[in-house]
């Protein structure tokens, strides 16, 4: 369960059309994609902390 997010990221990571959408996102809306990025970060780390504690 530990490794589940990476797996997740790297699945997400090696398809083509979300790179493709990524990278339109990115050039079109760049603030609101870290502020995105960040938030599932966060969110990411709050599910793994509630997992194991």
């Amino acid at each position: 369960m530990f490794v589940m997010p990476l797996v997740i990221i790297l699945a997400l990571a090696t398809d083509r059309r979300v790179l493709h959408r990524l990278r339109l996102a990115q050039q079109s809306q760049s603030r609101r994609l870290r502020l995105l990025s960040g938030l599932l970060m966060i969110a990411t780390g709050v599910v793994i902390l509630l997992w194991f504690v």
